[in-house]
């Protein structure tokens, strides 16, 4: 049987208590009395509030974040990758080995990505499907993008990037962290 709550107030008081016995062999209420004891608050002062005026400006800074309610986050998931699975025999070869294509999806937007290893670098060429009433910026590593009059994101790199977001007034997405090494294919 374990000591009651009024017990082990009483004993992290220090006031002389019936059961002091059990503490000595009951080592979960003579921890419980340690600790209450160590971080007993009850009868000290309350902690002091913030200066009014400091709670009047942290009110209003959340008076004025009407955009940020707006925007939301999304974390895409991979729906397609090229390396992910093999290609059949008939159509493995250098080209191909090189190539990557990815798709992501989240909420309503689709983002498609095509990667080409080339001699001195990386090329790619991104394309965004789905509604938003704003531009969609994509930021690929520190690389940040707009759309060109076709609606594709293109750039070129001497390494892949590792982390790709994806940008508008309405929402922010990002893309799980991407690896460029190819799986070995058999």
């Amino acid at each position: 049987m374990h000591l009651t709550r009024q017990q082990i107030i009483e004993a992290a008081r220090g006031q002389e208590v019936t059961v002091s016995d059990h503490l000595r062999i009951c080592a979960e209420c003579s921890e419980l009395v340690s600790l209450v004891s160590t971080y007993f608050v009850s009868g000290k002062l309350h902690l002091p509030d913030a200066p009014i005026g400091w709670v009047e400006r942290a009110i209003e800074i959340g008076k004025e974040s009407v955009v940020f309610d707006q925007i939301r986050s999304f974390v895409a998931r991979v729906i397609f990758d090229s390396w992910a699975m093999p290609q059949p025999v008939g159509v493995r070869g250098e080209s191909v080995e090189s190539d990557r294509r990815i798709r992501f999806e989240s909420e309503e937007i689709r983002f498609d990505l095509r990667a080409e290893k080339q001699t001195k670098g990386w090329a790619f060429v991104a394309q965004v499907k789905g509604q938003s009433k704003s531009p969609i910026q994509l930021e690929a590593d520190k690389k940040k993008l707009l759309p060109d009059s076709a609606g594709l994101y293109q750039w070129s790199g001497t390494r892949p990037p590792r982390k790709i977001t994806l940008r508008s007034d309405e929402f922010v997405i990002e893309l799980p962290e991407l690896t460029w090494k190819k799986p070995q294919s058999n």
